[in-house]
């Protein structure tokens, strides 16, 4: 879902606030491109469980 100026304008009567036309256009949602940073780091996650165990999170029970 983009956001478009008309949809600030809209939003920003429902809330009662002001907002400006070039305040407006910096609030808008730019498009980026989607990337993977972090790289198989499966095994980095599991060694922080506090339980051992190589297929999930293993954390402690909290309501008995």
């Amino acid at each position: 879902m983009s956001i478009d100026l008309k949809t600030i304008k809209h939003i920003s009567k429902l809330a009662r606030i002001s907002v400006d036309q070039q305040r407006a256009e910096k609030l808008t949602l730019k498009l980026r491109t989607d990337e993977v940073k972090s790289k198989n780091i499966r095994e980095q996650i599991i060694k922080n469980s506090p339980q051992d165990n190589e297929d999930y999170f293993v954390v402690p029970k909290v309501i008995e």
